[in-house]
């Protein structure tokens, strides 16, 4: 009996010292495909899915993954519903303000976080994204860090509050929304791998926009 008691101790004892690992929503994203997975996840495994579930799992504390959630919204199938572009623009606008301001942690409204989600919506989306996902993370890796440093965030912060503001009025054209979109989710995979090169492409895909939309008008 005394050497079962100092057994079962030992092997408390050791069960302590083990790392324990942290919940899904905790641990490090590194690329698209972890992204994904997490919310298919999510998704598949809790019913009256909100949006405050999506959210947990990337965190308010890491600015890429956050901001590339809205972003792959908008390049998804989801982005055909009626004033989620809109809104979505609005979230947009509201996470690189803060970052902006140099918050740490992102704070979102309650109301936002409650939202309902169709689960079914979101397995769509996520399977639609996954197609290009694994090509996508095949060709990313850190390089040209002094475009991914803490000043960088400022600097992209400040350039998706400008296309955030950009997105309601082009909710009636579903391909410069989706368009938009695509430049944030270049710029949130930036942050998100530390690869500079795909930052630099979101800035010369943006300036091509910025162009073109230039040309039009001074027709």
């Amino acid at each position: 009996m005394h050497q079962t008691s100092l057994d079962e101790t030992a092997s408390a004892r050791r069960a302590a010292q083990r790392p324990r690992r942290p919940p899904s929503s905790e641990q490090d994203i590194h690329d698209l495909c972890g992204l994904l997975q997490r919310i298919a996840d999510v998704a598949r495994d809790r019913g009256g899915l909100r949006v405050g579930q999506i959210v947990d799992v990337v965190g308010t504390r890491a600015f890429g993954p956050l901001l590339l959630l809205p972003g792959l919204v908008l390049v998804s199938p989801l982005s055909a519903i009626p004033t989620l572009p809109s809104l979505t623009g609005l979230v947009i606008l509201l996470i690189a303000g803060q970052v902006l301001v140099g918050r740490r942690t992102i704070w979102l409204p309650e109301a936002f976080l409650r939202r309902p989600i169709d689960p079914a919506r979101v397995s769509k989306a996520v399977a639609f994204l996954s197609k290009v996902a694994r090509p996508v993370d095949r060709v990313m890796r850190p390089r040209l860090k002094w475009l991914t440093g803490a000043l960088a965030d400022r600097v992209v912060a400040a350039i998706c509050i400008a296309i955030a503001l950009t997105i309601p009025p082009l909710e009636i054209f579903p391909m410069l929304s989706s368009s938009a979109g695509a430049v944030v989710s270049l710029l949130a995979l930036g942050l998100l791998v530390r690869d500079g090169l795909v930052i630099l492409v979101a800035y010369l895909l943006l300036a091509a926009a910025v162009a073109t939309a230039a040309g039009f008008v001074a027709a």
